[in-house]
């Protein structure tokens, strides 16, 4: 494949990669034998930009000494990158998902625990109260079951917090065969 003209080659690239790309194009020049390797945007005749991976290294013309020639290669990565940014406005769209999840988990548990507590208090307030055997036993099941209830809500709570990022952990010391 022949080569575009330098100019034609200088006026397809993006005006914004311009100079970055014809400086790393004259420094691979100066450099022979050292492979180089970049990415930059090129506008095509019709005004459509294209993103485009390059590779090419310096070699010395044997035929012409002290003079070198860049041989090198172009990919069309436009595909790729448009993928790529897709794939990155999808991973920050779940990522966004999962914290709206996290904080609508913590604000549900939050707002079920209050009233949970409520129940439980109420219910050992019946407890003192109530003096036939098989009411105090209902309430004895209220009780165990508003507790075990308000146990699973603080650990989705917490599960919530540590997802956000937001539980605290407060370090003491502890009698770890006690708590096993």
């Amino acid at each position: 494949v022949i080569a575009p003209s330098w100019t034609d080659w200088v006026n397809a690239l993006h005006p914004y990669d311009r100079e970055r790309v014809v400086d790393f194009t004259l420094n691979a020049a100066a450099h022979p034998d050292v492979q180089y390797h970049t990415e930059f945007r090129i506008l095509r005749p019709n005004g459509e930009q294209r993103q485009v991976f390059s590779a090419l290294i310096s070699e010395l013309e044997p035929d012409r000494p002290g003079h070198a020639r860049l041989v090198g290669i172009n990919w069309d990565i436009t595909d790729i990158k448009r993928t790529e940014q897709a794939l990155q406005k999808a991973q920050f769209a779940a990522e966004a998902a999962n914290r709206a999840k996290s904080e609508f988990l913590a604000n549900m548990s939050h707002e079920i625990r209050t009233p949970m507590n409520a129940i439980i208090g109420f219910t050992e307030l019946l407890e003192e109260q109530v003096q036939e055997p098989r009411h105090q036993a209902y309430l004895r099941t209220i009780r165990s079951a508003g507790n075990s209830l308000l146990a699973l809500i603080n650990d989705i709570l917490d599960l919530s917090k540590i997802e956000a990022g937001k539980l605290k952990i407060h370090k003491q010391p502890c009698q770890l065969d006690s708590l096993l």
